[in-house]
């Protein structure tokens, strides 16, 4: 990894829970079992999200991009973290900066990233 610092500490934290999780058999769960790990995990997985977002957002608006030589965000995560839709993912942002209230929601994992993604869809595109 390249953070440093406290960013360092959380990433290996989450990296070291992944590697827990993917070491659990799910298929050996009951059904209910897995089931209600869904309903845990799909949380979990949009708080997370939600941090990305508000990275992509945080690096969009300071010009983070130019760093590695990228006029633009969306173009930096297209080479960088392989992201199909790089546009939808900085609308996203910046539609959550404009709303705090939903920027919350997703950030507690109370809603999804195709939440994000229809609030983002009538913003600015550039």
């Amino acid at each position: 990894m390249r953070s440093t610092g406290e960013l360092q500490g959380i990433f290996d934290d989450l990296a070291g829970v992944a590697g827990r999780l993917s070491e659990v058999d799910v298929t050996a769960l009951a059904d209910r079992a897995k089931l209600d790990a869904l309903r845990d995990l799909g949380p979990l997985v949009w708080a997370v999200q939600a941090q990305v977002s508000r990275l992509v957002g945080a690096a969009h608006e300071s010009g983070a991009s130019n760093e590695d030589g990228y006029l633009g965000t969306a173009g930096w995560l297209k080479a960088f973290l392989r992201v199909g839709d790089g546009h939808a993912q900085v609308r996203g942002a910046r539609a959550l900066k404009a709303v705090p209230e939903m920027a919350d929601l997703f950030a507690s994992g109370g809603c999804g990233p195709e939440h994000v993604a229809a609030l983002g869809v009538g913003g600015p595109r550039h």
